[in-house]
């Protein structure tokens, strides 16, 4: 069933509703407040919703982002929280340069607040970062520069006890 805004009239669309649009038609009331909700509300309840909408998407929330690892064996976590929307890039560079090997990234999750949260896993021996300088680099739409955090062990030790008790 169509309204034709026109013809002021309902237009059935299958031969079995032309009964129908028939008896619509023939109600002055109905066929009166029908065309006023198309033409004036619709277009106002469509704009607000529309605006809610708008509100919601374009939000940003920047994320928060810790460096952790439970002991100095174990691999260390660049770990972002708190950002919207979730598209975000979280990379390791070993002396300034990106850096793949070893490192593992998991998935975008959910936070119960309707942010995001993900981690990127680098494991690297003691030596070996102690030799280099690692840090984890992370770029969202919030964000005006990319927050990078450089592998320190001031950083690792401050946040593996965190991690372990």
């Amino acid at each position: 069933m169509t309204l034709d805004l026109e013809k002021k009239k309902y237009m059935s669309q299958m031969q079995d509703a032309d009964n129908i649009a028939e008896n619509w038609n023939n109600k002055p009331d109905l066929l009166e407040h029908s065309l006023k909700f198309i033409i004036d509300d619709c277009v106002i309840f469509l704009q607000r919703y529309l605006d809610y909408g708008r509100a919601t998407f374009n939000r940003k929330f920047p994320p928060k982002v810790s460096l952790l690892q439970k002991n100095s064996s174990s691999p260390v976590l660049c770990h972002a929280t708190g950002f919207y929307p979730a598209k975000v890039n979280i990379t390791w560079r070993k002396n300034g340069q990106e850096y793949h090997e070893y490192v593992e990234t998991g998935e975008t999750l959910p936070n119960p607040d309707k942010t995001f949260q993900k981690h990127v896993r680098l494991k690297v021996k003691t030596e070996e970062w102690k030799r280099n300088q690692y840090s984890c680099v992370v770029q969202h739409k919030s964000l005006t520069k990319d927050i990078q955090k450089i592998l320190t062990e001031d950083e690792i030790i401050s946040n593996s006890s965190k991690c372990n008790g």
